[in-house]
């Protein structure tokens, strides 16, 4: 039974310590979800990701994975792995590249013919061009074929380091489905993204991390981030000064408000359900709610910019 990743106290340091890019990370990652990476350019993230691979030395701090190091192969031999930048020999084939991985994770002979079969057609590589050079397919059908190899052996755990780019949106909506069902069988996945819109829609939990320490985590189930909700209603409403005395009742903020319409911070999901209702009680017949920013996307925001969201 799978337990999962801990991390206690991981600190990694560049240029003789000058340059922290990870400060005194915990974590918790466990089987059958999503796990979302997010964070501005140079906070940590592919630093964070290399130490739980073991491709990296921490100065301090502790990784366990089911008992076991980053370095231990049993650990490797169960991990499906897509990185940032892929690397190809692209003289070679489709099949072959499949065949060498196959080998190289020391799986079965047996059935590898139907294991890699099954793989390629998961992630929408037809048999017509199994026989062709890499050097012949675009960057987007090379990032299926990344995901592919990660899929041989069904692991355990799978590191996605912003895995679609350069993919299609056909190609993109292929690797949600993936991910979903990787999910379902327990797998671990680690998602590292920029796309903030996928990170929201498959992750469970949303890890923010900046500066080299984890500022906040999200979940789907338990959403308390705040962030700004733009409402509008009928024009035979109330007045504005009646508008002005509900956000206290509802635990919101007044930000703007204009002829049938206005700018609310809340709380989370419960924060826009409370000055819905409340909108609702006071006579405003609300038409539409829509957020003005994502909560993700309000995570990458300064407080200055929040309030003038």
């Amino acid at each position: 039974m799978s337990t999962g990743i801990t991390i206690r106290g991981l600190a990694k340091s560049y240029r003789h310590g000058k340059v922290k890019a990870l400060d005194g990370i915990d974590a918790v990652f466990v089987p059958g979800k999503t796990h979302g990476l997010i964070g501005p350019n140079g906070s940590g993230k592919t630093t964070l990701m290399g130490c739980m691979l073991g491709l990296l030395r921490p100065d301090r701090g502790r990784i366990d994975i089911d008992g076991l190091a980053p370095k231990d192969l049993q650990f490797k031999s169960s991990l499906g792995y897509v990185p940032e930048r892929l690397r190809f020999d692209m003289w070679m084939k489709l099949w072959d590249f499949m065949v060498y991985h196959d080998r190289l994770a020391q799986l079965e002979p047996a059935g590898r013919d139907q294991r890699i079969s099954d793989c390629l057609e998961r992630i929408g590589l037809e048999s017509k061009n199994w026989q062709e050079r890499l050097k012949s397919f675009s960057r987007g059908t090379l990032q299926r074929l990344g995901l592919a190899q990660a899929l041989l052996g069904r692991p355990k755990y799978l590191f996605l380091d912003e895995p679609t780019s350069g993919m299609d949106p056909s190609g993109v909506i292929l690797f949600r489905r993936v991910i979903r069902e990787e999910s379902e069988r327990g797998c671990l996945v680690l998602l590292s993204s920029h796309q903030l819109n996928q990170v929201e829609q498959l992750c469970d939990e949303i890890h923010f991390i900046d500066r080299g320490q984890f500022t906040r985590a999200e979940t789907k189930n338990a959403d308390t981030t705040p962030r700004v909700l733009r409402l509008r209603w009928s024009l035979a409403a109330p007045g504005k000064a009646k508008a002005k005395k509900l956000p206290k009742a509802a635990l919101a903020r007044l930000i703007e408000q204009r002829a049938g319409e206005a700018l609310f911070e809340v709380e989370g999901d419960q924060g826009a359900n409370q000055i819905i209702a409340a909108l609702v009680k006071a006579g405003f017949p609300v038409i539409e709610a829509i957020p003005d920013s994502s909560r993700l996307e309000r995570l990458f925001k300064t407080p200055q910019e929040r309030r003038h969201d």
